[in-house]
């Protein structure tokens, strides 16, 4: 489930904006189950840690310790707008 938030471009089909409405809509309607997928598949702790931004750099990165490790966090923007990205543990 790896599609690109900063991408402006229109696709194809598409596929893009379904897609984030689907997840809009999910989290939405079914909260504890967007929690729930989040937690158990797209927070895998045996995922890659370190990603090349070639397009866009982080405004910040961070390094967060927490119970299970440190995780690896980058923010793209500022004020109200801002994406946080996670790589895991």
């Amino acid at each position: 489930m790896k599609f690109s938030y900063f991408n402006n471009a229109g696709s194809k089909f598409g596929l893009t904006s379904i897609a984030r409405g689907i997840t809009a809509t999910i989290s939405t309607l079914a909260p504890s189950f967007s929690s729930f997928v989040g937690e158990n598949i797209l927070m895998n702790p045996y995922s890659r840690r370190k990603y090349n931004f070639e397009k866009i750099k982080p405004e910040k990165e961070l390094n967060l310790q927490t119970s299970m490790g440190i995780a690896h966090i980058n923010l793209f923007g500022s004020g109200s707008r801002v994406i946080i990205v996670s790589h895991g543990w």
